[in-house]
């Protein structure tokens, strides 16, 4: 059997296509791949074939029609900057294999009238288009770069991204250029330091070439810290950047004097040595930092670039991501991510939440059940109805919670900050003051020492020690789905001793369904649960979709009012309903058996009972042993009836449960706990909850609790309940790490200050010192990178590659 020449697939039996290329007849497996061929020959690119070190993608005929959305200027507007009537996107083309791809792209795009130019990286795939709209529509691009076999989709353009690589990029080229000048100046200066005899025109050869090798270490690879120091003089404030630049600038300038005068100490080696161990804890300490952004991102890249639309004519067709709406019928096929926010509509799901969630395994989806943006479909196809799109979809809100997170400095990291500026005083008294000292015992000295004291004490393992430990930290947390929504809330987590749980959608998976209606006189069934479907179709809380999902059509309902922990009031054709506990809406009527149950009453009667059902979440009973295994206290508040919350209690092991609670009554245990002096973590869902939250020492909200209840939270808990026990585990061991490293930048400072201003550490030592103090801090900080617990070994693979990295 033959194989395609372009693609290397078998030609299906009895496909007759050919094509002769270099005084050969070539087979083709299909039309797609042949019209490749004749495009290439025809664009007289004949080399592509000997250029190539892989074989090409198999091409399927393309559909100029698919790529028209993102001729919308709304679309354009989304992903490409317009400067001058000329655009640019950034791009991702799949199925690049080889430099001959990247060739054949360049050629054939960078030949089309209108495009102004395009480069592309066929390392990575990425490639940057800059044309003009009005000569050359985009869709006609893309249909072009879909017939070559190479399928387009905007790349994100996150400016945070860019900085951050940028920033990166930028560090190592220094870094580059401070290693090769501290070897180099390094080689010329042992021969002096070894005291080996050497003529005067040598030494000054030697002295001439290392200040030539130090220039561009001090004036380029320096630079950052010589730009900190003139932002920190302009804010009239005292920087770390402040020493270390008035270290490096008086070295430099003391050497160039001696160089070309001949005689005295030059520090051009310790100088290139001093920048380049700076730079390397400057760069280890950025990675670090941008491994939250990482994490964002990594949310925002999960998303498809585009979806499948069902229109009404029910035909498909393939639409940029910004195209969908709200109530579009999505098809997501399977290994596809779920492109919004929405409800399947027809088949059944199996989904990796994992990115979202941090579990691993595989969760099962039915019509009806709600869907977030990014989840992958492990199973067969379904479609979904489309609720919320781009910035109001979960995986969007989780985005902006990291971002807040990130843009916010925890009260730990400022007093470091204070305390690092307080220290830079200090570091430059005591060097006036040794100054002084040595110039008055001896002055041929005075200038090394004072040098010495200046780069040994500088405090940058004091302002690394907290913030890098915290960002570490918190980027755990987040891999095993916990949102850090306060920048405080990690450390206040250490002293917690009591932990107060909710129990609708907390304890609970959160969709409650009816399981028994009582009719309660001359209104039927269905009309019950119409008012009732009425009054609920503006709540926010999980027990409304179960009346609206339950009731066959909706009573209008006007004039209503929410009573945290009471229930619903609304007016219907003059009468005034009620729905929620029995105590607020039965008027004393008692009620009908065990369980939870909601009356529905008018002002003479109650209509109608509901008996509410709502399954515990599987993991709650395993994550409530290991916060006992913790030695804390656990506590279950619930506005259902006594029994009910006493019953759950009993299968989870809870001692301290309370039932018929409402918000105030929480607040109040709350208040109660802490008269004897206990610190308090509450975690719930809902809008009932919001007060309570704001009430205890550290909260966590449910990441599908209503939005009122998480802004009151400190955290937000978007996997499973079994995060919590290591999150209070992690929450220590922050604090562990940050006392070590505050231990050991003071500890460190008060050992070298006395050494350096008594002459015994040269400039060379004190840089080595200094910079290995500040590595010691960073490394120790990034130990927190890894949450540790029973379940890590279940976290998809991704996910641990994440963490280890």
């Amino acid at each position: 059997m033959n194989n395609c020449f372009h693609c290397g697939e078998p030609v299906p039996k009895g496909e007759q296509r050919w094509l002769e290329i270099d005084g050969e007849r070539r087979p083709f497996c299909c039309a797609g791949c042949e019209a490749v061929s004749k495009l290439i020959l025809a664009a007289g690119m004949d080399d592509f074939y000997r250029f190539r070190t892989e074989l090409s993608p198999r091409v399927e005929p393309a559909d100029p029609a698919r790529w028209q959305a993102f001729d919308s200027p709304d679309v354009l507007a989304s992903f490409a900057r317009l400067d001058g009537g000329v655009y640019e996107a950034s791009l991702q083309l799949d199925d690049i294999r080889c430099a001959a791809c990247g060739w054949l792209i360049e050629k054939t795009l960078g030949e089309r009238d209108g495009v102004c130019d395009i480069r592309l990286n066929p390392v990575n795939g990425r490639a940057v288009l800059r044309w003009r709209q009005d000569e050359v529509p985009l869709s006609s691009l893309f249909a072009s770069l879909d017939a070559l076999g190479f399928r387009p989709r905007p790349l994100d353009g996150d400016a945070t991204e860019a900085r951050d690589e940028h920033e990166r990029h930028g560090l190592l080229r220094r870094l580059a250029v401070a290693g090769f000048g501290m070897m180099q100046a390094m080689m010329y200066g042992i021969a002096m330091y070894l005291g080996i005899d050497m003529s005067a025109e040598f030494e000054h050869f030697f002295r001439h070439v290392s200040l030539l090798i130090a220039t561009p270490v001090v004036f380029y690879a320096a630079a950052p810290f010589f730009r900190g120091a003139l932002r920190a003089a302009r804010g009239r404030t005292l920087g770390m950047d402040v020493p270390l630049s008035i270290a490096i600038l008086i070295a430099y300038g003391a050497s160039v004097v001696n160089a070309f005068r001949g005689s005295g100490e030059v520090y051009f080696d310790s100088v290139s040595m001093f920048v380049f161990f700076l730079l390397i804890g400057r760069y280890v300490e950025a990675v670090a930092r941008h491994r939250v952004s990482d994490s964002a991102r990594a949310l925002g890249a999960s998303l498809p670039a585009s979806a499948t639309r069902i229109r009404a004519d029910g035909e498909s067709e393939d639409v940029p991501l910004a195209s969908l709406s709200n109530d579009d019928i999505v098809l997501v096929t399977r290994g596809s991510a779920v492109p919004a926010d929405g409800v399947i509509v027809e088949g059944a799901a199996e989904l990796d939440e994992s990115l979202l969630t941090g579990e691993a395994h595989g969760v099962l989806r039915k019509p009806g059940d709600a869907l977030a943006a990014g989840a992958i479909n492990l199973g067969a196809p379904f479609r979904m109805r489309v609720v919320r799109t781009g910035n109001d979809t979960l995986i969007a809100g989780i985005a902006r919670l990291l971002d807040r997170a990130q843009a916010s400095r925890p009260r730990l990291a400022r007093y470091a900050d204070r305390l690092a500026r307080r220290f830079v005083a200090a570091v430059l008294l005591a060097a006036g003051v040794t100054a002084l000292a040595w110039a008055y015992l001896d002055p041929a000295q005075a200038f090394e020492i004072t040098l010495s004291v200046l780069i040994v004490t500088c405090p940058c393992a004091l302002g690394l020690a907290v913030p890098v430990a915290l960002t570490a930290a918190t980027n755990a947390i987040t891999r095993r789905g916990v949102l850090t929504v306060n920048s405080d809330a990690l450390e206040q987590l250490e002293g917690i001793t009591d932990v107060v749980f909710d129990k609708t959608g907390t304890l609970t998976v959160g969709k409650p369904s009816i399981r028994r209606i009582l009719i309660n006189g001359a209104v039927s069934e269905d009309d019950c649960l119409a008012l009732a479907a009425g009054l609920e179709m503006e709540a926010n809380h999980p027990l409304a979709r179960a009346f609206l999902e339950r009731a066959p059509k909706r009573a209008v309902v006007s004039k209503v009012e929410q009573l945290p922990g009471e229930g619903l009031r609304g007016e219907h054709e003059g009468m005034n309903l009620r729905l929620g506990r029995p105590e607020f809406a039965a008027a004393g009527e008692a009620v009908p058996g065990e369980g939870s149950w909601i009356a529905l009453a008018d002002d003479n009667r109650v209509l109608a009972w509901f008996e509410v059902v709502d399954a515990l979440r599987e993991e709650a009973a395993h994550a409530i042993a290991e916060l006992h295994a913790a030695g804390l206290r656990v506590h279950l508040l619930s506005g259902d009836s006594e029994d009910t919350v006493a019953a759950i209690a009993r299968r989870l092991g809870i001692r301290h449960a309370r039932g018929r609670q409402r918000p105030e009554d929480k607040l109040a245990v709350i208040e109660a706990l802490h008269a004897e002096g206990a610190r308090v973590l509450m975690i719930g869902d809902g809008i009932n909850d919001a007060p309570v939250l704001g009430g205890a020492d550290v909260s966590i909200a449910m990441a599908t609790g209503a939005e009122l209840a998480q802004a009151s939270a400190d955290f937000v808990l978007t996997g499973s309940l079994r995060a919590i026990a290591p999150l209070l585990e992690h929450a220590r061991r922050t604090r562990r790490i940050m006392r070590q490293n505050l231990a050991w930048a003071f500890s460190y400072n008060m050992l070298a200050v006395p050494l350096a201003a008594a002459g015994l550490v040269t400039p060379w030592m004190a840089a080595i010192g200094m910079s290995a103090s500040s590595l010691l801090v960073t490394l120790n900080a990034l130990r927190l990178n890894r949450v540790r617990d029973a379940t890590d070994r279940d976290l998809p693979e991704t996910l641990r590659e994440l963490r280890s990295s």
